[in-house]
């Protein structure tokens, strides 16, 4: 009977124990469960990015540089190729000297300086609507809820409180991009227009914009000189052939939402520095530091073989002859 008794208090006393526990790591389980749901969610969007392009030093050659901003709002508009809930931007200086930006905001075009009513995000980095961008590094802002369509244009703007010097930037965007006169308008509706310098047909700091897009769409890098970057191209109308890409990748029925991302750089060459540095040089920064990278075309030699015997490169022409 002894026994017994024992056995059953054993038994009750190991019943009550697991049941404690079980009691007590019911709320972590359903913390766990829920945790392993959220992050299933997580796990079937990735950032892809939708719009690249490619950065270089302020002077490129002799004559061809910038003189930069001072005080002034910066518009800068992009075609994006895939769409996304979320964006995000990539800003990044080229060289010794960081940049200082007093606030930055991000809205669907309307068109000109203009945005859409309704559209405009501010963006943060770190939480901070400011940021100083370290010499050389890349910086991503924080996301924000932003329905970006696809093939849709986006407007940067970029508060500069200070002054710049000269910027680093794509010369030959083929977009034009706005200036205001001195102040921060970068959350106007209608972004003023600066009287002496209203328009420039480059980018400046701008590197690249993310979407949050579904797990199996991934990123086409296309790599390459003029042909690709889009030179002589009509202005403000996308017309390069990776734009003509991203048209035809949207149509197709079994689309899995492919961004094509322009790293072309009129004058650049391969394996020599021409206008900027070579393609093997900045592969790493332009197209491997892509944000879902699944595929890259590379297209040089143009400029490789016209400078073996002409002795230079031709500025607009990227050294064709």
């Amino acid at each position: 009977m002894q026994i017994h008794t024992r056995s059953a208090r054993r038994g009750v006393l190991s019943r009550r124990f697991v049941a404690m526990l079980f009691l007590q790591f019911l709320p972590i389980g359903a913390m766990l469960a829920a945790g392993f749901g959220a992050n299933a969610a997580e796990d079937s969007e990735h950032w892809v990015t939708s719009w690249s392009t490619t950065l270089h030093q302020p002077e490129l050659t002799p004559g061809l540089t910038n003189p930069g901003f001072n005080n002034q709002t910066l518009r800068q508009i992009v075609h994006a190729s895939i769409g996304g809930r979320q964006v995000r931007v990539r800003l990044s200086t080229f060289g010794a000297s960081g940049l200082l930006v007093g606030a930055a905001h991000i809205a669907l075009s309307a068109g000109g300086s203009s945005v859409v009513p309704g559209s405009d995000r501010t963006l943060t980095f770190g939480g901070n609507p400011s940021i100083v961008v370290p010499p050389g590094a890349p910086v991503f802002s924080d996301p924000v809820e932003l329905a970006v369509p696809e093939l849709g244009d986006v407007a940067v703007s970029l508060f500069l409180p200070g002054v710049t010097g000269p910027a680093t930037w794509q010369f030959d965007s083929r977009q034009t991009s706005y200036i205001s006169p001195a102040g921060d308008f970068s959350q106007s509706a209608v972004m003023p227009l600066d009287a002496s310098t209203p328009t420039t047909g480059s980018w400046f700091w701008l590197a690249g914009v993310d979407v949050l897009a579904p797990r199996e769409s991934g990123a086409i890098a296309a790599l390459g000189e003029l042909t690709t970057g889009g030179a002589q191209s009509t202005i403000d109308a996308n017309h390069r052939w990776s734009d003509y890409l991203a048209r035809r990748l949207v149509v197709q029925p079994d689309h899995h939402k492919m961004g094509v991302l322009n790293e072309g750089l009129d004058g650049n060459r391969l394996l020599n520095d021409g206008l900027g540095p070579n393609g093997l040089a900045r592969f790493e920064r332009d197209v491997l530091s892509q944000s879902g990278l699944a595929h890259v075309i590379v297209y040089f030699g143009i400029n490789d073989i016209g400078t073996g015997w002409s002795g230079g490169l031709n500025p607009g022409s990227g050294g064709e002859r």
